[in-house]
């Protein structure tokens, strides 16, 4: 017999799979509260694809300001569950760098990734395998999820302008929950 619990949350994820991204790029992904709900950060995976692999530094931000300027796309927010109100929080993926706004409070965390090589790349000589994903999960028992309380707050994957080769792409998921 299952069990669910007596009050679940109302949920919703967005993904998006090899994007194109800006040379030397800072944010690549951003996600901002809503006006009307509170938005819980749960889960949050990257990859970053490149012709020759290497390491690169991602950091989780925390924003105060919306981000302006560069070029984004609104990633479409998926109900778990077809009942749920539509998803009021703003997932982006960005292909150039905002030029503005978006305050940073801090660096949540900070984590190297090793890039997957993009089709038709040589794989590298050496038996060392890629680390396909960055996963952070803040759904735990333990753990407060990343709050977001209104329009002026966000979350942001930066990678600190470093300098990618011309295989240069990203993927992108992201859940929360709203109420």
């Amino acid at each position: 017999m299952s069990y669910f619990p007596p009050t679940v949350m109302p949920s919703y994820s967005a993904a998006i799979t090899e994007f194109a991204l800006d040379a030397t790029p800072t944010t690549i992904f951003s996600i901002f509260g809503s006006a009307s709900k509170v938005v819980k950060i749960t889960r949050l995976r990257v990859i970053i694809y490149e012709t020759a692999q290497a390491i690169r530094t991602a950091k989780i931000l925390r924003l105060s300001s919306a981000l302006t300027g560069g070029t984004s796309a609104a990633m479409t927010p998926v109900k778990h569950d077809t009942n749920n109100a539509t998803a009021t929080a703003t997932p982006l993926n960005w292909t150039a760098d905002p030029s503005g706004g978006g305050t940073v409070v801090g660096s949540i965390d900070e984590i190297n990734i090793t890039s997957v090589l993009v089709a038709g790349s040589t794989p590298p000589s050496s038996h060392d395998s890629p680390g396909l994903t960055v996963f952070n999960s803040w759904n735990d028992l333990i753990t407060q999820a990343i709050t977001l309380r209104g329009t002026s707050e966000g979350l942001a994957v930066d990678l600190g302008s470093a300098a990618l080769d011309s295989g240069r792409k990203a993927s992108v998921y992201v859940e929360w929950i709203e109420f």
